[in-house]
C-alpha cells in the first residue's frame, strides 16, 4: 500500500502496526478524518501513518518551515476519550524532556483536536547485557519523571518506545495517563468505561494485558509499582524470557504479582540495574587481595623458583619466567651484609617486581572490571 510518505514515516507507521495502537488497512477502509493536502493550522497533511484506538496519525509537514512531524488527531467520540486526549497534549506542551517527544503545538480542527509532535523511529528491543542495561536506564528515567510530576503511565510496552536518530530512547503515547493516588473508580465514570481494553473478547480494565500489571485489570487500581511491573516486563522481553543470572533477580521483584512485594518505585528498580554485577565485582575484589597477600608473601620472603601449587591458574602467566629470572638479583649474598642506604632501593625494586606481577595477572584473567579492581592495589597508590 502506497501512503505516499518516506523511510522515516514507514518506521513509525510499523511501530503503531507492530504494537497495536493502530491499523494500517483498517485505518484507511474505516474513512479518514484528513486526506493528503489538508491545511491543519501551520501544517499540511502529506500522508496517513496510522489509527489506534481513539487517534489517528498522518505525517505533516510544516508549510513555513519544511519541517516533518507526527500529526494526532482525536477520531473517537465522547467525553472520556476527548479528556485522555487532551490531557496527553497538555502533558507534553508543559512537560518538554529528552525522555519524552518533542512538542510543536495543538489546536482544533472542525471540532476535532489535534496535536503536532517529534516524528520517531521504532525502536527495536536490545539483547545484549549492555544495551538492555542502556535501554531500561533511559526509559526507566522518562518513568522516573512522569512520577516526580505526579502521573503514571499505565502503558509501558516495546510498542510505546521510540527513538531518536542517535538512538535515544523515547516514552512515548500517553493516552493513559493517571494521577498519582486517584482512585480508579473516580475515573472509570468517563474516560475508562469508554475505552477499556479487551481480554478475551470482554472489557478488562486499562492498559495491555501481558504488558500491564494485574492490578491494572482486576479494579484495585494502580500505583507507581505497575509502571514498575512493566518496565521488569520489558526487560523480561529483551532477553526474549531467559534473562541472565544478574538480572533474574531483578526482573523476578519488578513482575512480582502483588504490587507491595515490588520495588516500590522506579528509583530503587534503575539502581538495582545499574548495580546488577555488584555480587560478581565483590567476588572479583576477595579474589584480587587474596593474590596480592599471597604474591607478597612470596615476593618479601625471598621468591622461589615455582609458585605455589593453585595459587596461579595454568597455564602460567604471561612473562612470569621474567619475573623469576629478576628474582635473583633480590637475594642478599650469603657472606655480605646490605648496608641501609641500600635497603630503601632494595624495597622498592620489590614493590615494582610485586607490582608486576600482579599485572600481570590481571591481563592473564582478561576481565575488564578485575582490572579496575587492581589497579586500588597498586603499591605506589599508599598501600
Amino acid at each position: 500500500m502506497s501512503t505516499g510518505f518516506d523511510d522515516s514515516d514507514e518506521l513509525l507507521a510499523a511501530y503503531l502496526a507492530e504494537s497495536g495502537e493502530a491499523d494500517l488497512g483498517g485505518g484507511e477502509a474505516a474513512g479518514r478524518v484528513w486526506e493528503d493536502g489538508r491545511e491543519v493550522g501551520e501544517w499540511t497533511v502529506t500522508g496517513f501513518l496510522a489509527r489506534g484506538g481513539n487517534a489517528e496519525v498522518y505525517c505533516a509537514k510544516h508549510r513555513r518551515l519544511g519541517t516533518r512531524a507526527a500529526l494526532k488527531v482525536l477520531w473517537r467520540d465522547g467525553a472520556g476519550p476527548r479528556e485522555r486526549f487532551e490531557r496527553e497534549t497538555r502533558f507534553l506542551m508543559e512537560n518538554r524532556m529528552p525522555s519524552f517527544p518533542a512538542f510543536h503545538g495543538a489546536g482544533e480542527e472542525s471540532g476535532r483536536p489535534w496535536m503536532a509532535m517529534e516524528l520517531l523511529d521504532e525502536c527495536p528491543l536490545p539483547e545484549t547485557d549492555a544495551d538492555v542495561a542502556r535501554y531500561l536506564l533511559e526509559v526507566g528515567a522518562g518513568v522516573a519523571a512522569l512520577h516526580a510530576r505526579g502521573w503514571l503511565h499505565r502503558d509501558v510496552k516495546p510498542g510505546n518506545i521510540l527513538c531518536r536518530a542517535d538512538g535515544h530512547a523515547v516514552l512515548a503515547d500517553f493516552g493513559l495517563l493517571k494521577a498519582v493516588g486517584t482512585g480508579d473508580a473516580v475515573e472509570t465514570a468517563a474516560s475508562e468505561r469508554e475505552s477499556p481494553s479487551v481480554v478475551d473478547g470482554r472489557e478488562a480494565g486499562v492498559g495491555t494485558p501481558g504488558h500491564s500489571a494485574p492490578e491494572q485489570f482486576t479494579g484495585a487500581g494502580a500505583t507507581p509499582a505497575a509502571d514498575v511491573y512493566a518496565l521488569g516486563m520489558l526487560a523480561e522481553e529483551c532477553f526474549g524470557g531467559k534473562p541472565p543470572r544478574a538480572w533474574e533477580k531483578i526482573i523476578r521483584r519488578a513482575t512480582a504479582a502483588l504490587p507491595r512485594q515490588r520495588y516500590p518505585d522506579v528509583e530503587p528498580l534503575l539502581r538495582a540495574i545499574r548495580h546488577r554485577h555488584r555480587a560478581r565485582n565483590a567476588a572479583w575484589a576477595v579474589a584480587a587481595a587474596a593474590l596480592a597477600v599471597a604474591l607478597g608473601a612470596w615476593l618479601w620472603s625471598g621468591g622461589r623458583e615455582k609458585a605455589p601449587q593453585g595459587l596461579i591458574p595454568a597455564p602460567e602467566i604471561p612473562e612470569a619466567s621474567a619475573l623469576r629470572e629478576t628474582t635473583t638479583a633480590w637475594e642478599a649474598p650469603e657472606t655480605a651484609e646490605v648496608s641501609e642506604a641500600d635497603a630503601p632501593s632494595a624495597d622498592e625494586e620489590r614493590r615494582k617486581q610485586l607490582q608486576e606481577a600482579l599485572e600481570a595477572a590481571v591481563a592473564y584473567w582478561e576481565n575488564e572490571e578485575t582490572q579496575s579492581l587492581m589497579q586500588t592495589l597498586r603499591w605506589g597508590g599508599g598501600m
